[in-house]
């Protein structure tokens, strides 16, 4: 077990490294970051999902075989400053007009939810918001 406590893989910097050298321009990428209070032994949290799928080939517009490229999911407790900065950077960093982000909050919690299918799209907003994306990569 000690050699898993001493890799720590960059959720942001590995999806960054996937878009980057995929050959195709159609892939499907889902995130979700969900930033909560409400725990009372960890009363900050995030919650990171990340998932990446490729269709290999299309048959009279169905899909032909279809598979999941990259797939991560981490749960961080936070101290307060670090929620502090990564919901200040949420409320402000991404932008509302972008048909791919969905952005919800209520008292105790906010939801980022971004699903993209061009990898150009995918580039764009994690270019954007490198700022919050990095933050999360340096808690690992």
């Amino acid at each position: 077990m000690e050699l898993f406590n001493k890799v720590n893989l960059k959720q942001f910097k590995t999806l960054k490294y996937i878009s980057d050298n995929v050959q195709d321009d159609h892939i499907t990428c889902k995130i979700k970051c969900e930033l909560r209070t409400d725990k009372i032994d960890a009363p900050f949290y995030l919650d990171t999902e990340i998932s990446i799928s490729h269709c290999t080939g299309m048959y009279n517009k169905g899909i032909l075989h279809a598979m999941d490229i990259f797939k991560h999911h981490r749960l961080y407790n936070l101290k307060e400053e670090k929620y502090n900065d990564l919901k200040q950077l949420f409320d402000t960093a991404f932008s509302e007009d972008d048909s791919h982000i969905i952005k919800q909050s209520d008292d105790g919690y906010d939801i980022l939810k971004i699903e993209v299918l061009e990898v150009s799209d995918l580039q764009n907003i994690l270019e954007k918001n490198n700022d919050f994306f990095n933050i999360i990569d340096e808690l690992a």
